[in-house]
């Protein structure tokens, strides 16, 4: 879910009383500070969820109080001194070719980026190169910790269903709402698809805290790539954690984008990428 125009001017006017430096990023939905290490990034997703069963004459407010709570927490955070190495985790993100200084991200592939992040159970702030300094491990050994930390903690117990459409077909979602890191079961796809996926898996990533799968079993699958972007769409408009609308196809330990155009008020068209082209041959016929 997109923080409303009026509520972010809210927030912008009443920042200074956080930090007089502090800014906010529209594009990510975030609200900047600077702290010792360097600029803590902080999500309105949650005062935004607040705010969309609170009257908007309301809001001033509840932006009041909810940067009082911000501004202590920091302030704690600064008293407390170090990052603990056990707060590590990993976040799978849209591939990003100038990635922000403060964050370490790592490459996946040509689609996705690791960033290592720090956990502090009800937020998540950027790990800063200042903390891994503090840490003294190396960048490697941070993005294993990070890693192994993020499987054992955030991914054992997701919800995984499958959904049958109208027409038949059977989508799985791999969810666990406020679990801001199930993006990261890209990195093990293979452990939540139904079979051995011999022809790749459809993805998408509507949102942090769900992924959306369609195992490929026949050129059926090649007629549902709009289909299945629309509910990846619906899915991410309705979000509070949105990640984005791109639409992979998974093959062979690869993400290969998809990408759909809009051809009317309705209707779209989608266009695989010549790396599918023999395996998308090669599928079975469909019903």
């Amino acid at each position: 879910m997109t923080a409303p125009s009026a509520l972010i001017e809210v927030v912008r006017q009443q920042l200074p009383s956080l930090a007089p430096e502090a800014s906010f990023d529209a594009e990510r939905g975030e609200v900047l500070v600077p702290v010792p290490e360097g600029r803590a990034r902080i999500s309105i997703d949650t005062l935004a969820k607040t705010a969309a069963t609170t009257p908007a004459e309301q809001w001033p407010d509840l932006v009041t109080r909810w940067l009082a709570t911000l501004k202590s927490d920091l302030a704690a955070a600064e008293a407390g001194g170090t990052t603990s190495a056990d707060q590590l985790r990993v976040q799978i993100k849209p591939h990003a070719d100038t990635p922000p200084d403060e964050v370490l991200v790592l490459p996946y592939d040509d689609q996705f980026d690791v960033a290592v992040v720090v956990d502090h159970e009800t937020r998540v702030s950027a790990l800063t190169y200042a903390q891994i300094a503090a840490l003294g491990l190396t960048v490697d050994e941070i993005g294993r910790r990070a890693v192994k930390q993020t499987i054992t903690n955030e991914l054992t117990n997701l919800d995984v269903r499958d959904h049958t459409l109208p027409n038949g077909v059977v989508v799985r979602v791999v969810a666990q709402d406020g679990n801001p890191y199930v993006s990261a079961i890209l990195m093990s796809l293979d452990r939540f698809t139904a079979g051995d996926a011999p022809h790749g898996v459809l993805v998408a990533v509507p949102q942090y805290s769900a992924v959306v799968l369609h195992e490929v079993t026949s050129q059926d699958a090649v007629d549902f790539l709009v289909p299945f972007s629309r509910i990846a769409k619906s899915m991410r408009d309705d979000a509070r954690d949105p990640f984005d609308t791109g639409l992979y196809w998974w093959a062979n330990g690869v993400f290969h984008r998809v990408e759909i155009e809009e051809t009317g008020e309705d209707t779209a068209r989608a266009h695989l990428p010549s790396a599918l082209r023999d395996l998308v041959e090669a599928l079975p016929d469909g019903s």
